[in-house]
């Protein structure tokens, strides 16, 4: 194919000469479009299912077994408070978004290394999500052992919190 012009695409593009004000020749090129919307569009929903549809992370059925937790509303914003059983937990928030008017919100919980001693008793610790308290939070849960990458196990849903005007002034939620 040529460009009018251009070797390789014929008649993708003609030639209009248009007049200005001062009487000079302007030259500009118009599409001819061979291809209408519609192939492209087409291929724009199918990007935009593939990236949106298929990117999202595993989610097990079953019950949440990790250590106790519950939500509350803390400035604006949800805080998610575990009672482990050792210190060397580690929480990680990996993912969160919006969806539908609530907030999911992915997290991963790392076990102990059990190279180290802990002293025994239960250990409260705080993780502050960036989710605003006005919407209501999903809480999904993955919990590896130390040495795991994150993305190994699924995510189960661990608390479901809904907003109520109890909870914007410092509520709070359990599973």
């Amino acid at each position: 194919m040529t460009l009018d012009g251009l070797p390789g695409t014929p008649g993708l593009y003609r030639d209009s000469a248009q007049r200005t004000g001062d009487g000079r020749a302007s030259r500009r090129r118009r599409c001819l479009g061979r291809l209408r919307g519609g192939p492209l569009l087409l291929a724009g929903a199918a990007l935009a299912c593939l990236t949106a549809c298929g990117g999202g992370p595993e989610i097990a059925e079953g019950p949440y077994t990790g250590p106790a937790l519950q939500a509350e509303t803390v400035r604006g914003g949800w805080e998610i408070e575990f009672q482990t059983p050792t210190p060397g937990w580690q929480w990680t928030i990996e993912r969160s978004q919006e969806s539908f008017g609530r907030e999911l919100v992915y997290m991963t919980g790392r076990e102990p290394d059990p190279l180290f001693r802990y002293p025994e008793g239960a250990v409260t610790q705080r993780v502050r999500t960036a989710a605003p308290s006005f919407r209501s939070l999903d809480l999904y849960v993955a919990l590896a052992e130390f040495d795991r990458a994150p993305g190994d196990e699924p995510y189960v849903r661990a608390l479901r919190a809904e907003t109520t005007e109890s909870a914007e002034s410092g509520g709070s939620a359990q599973p």
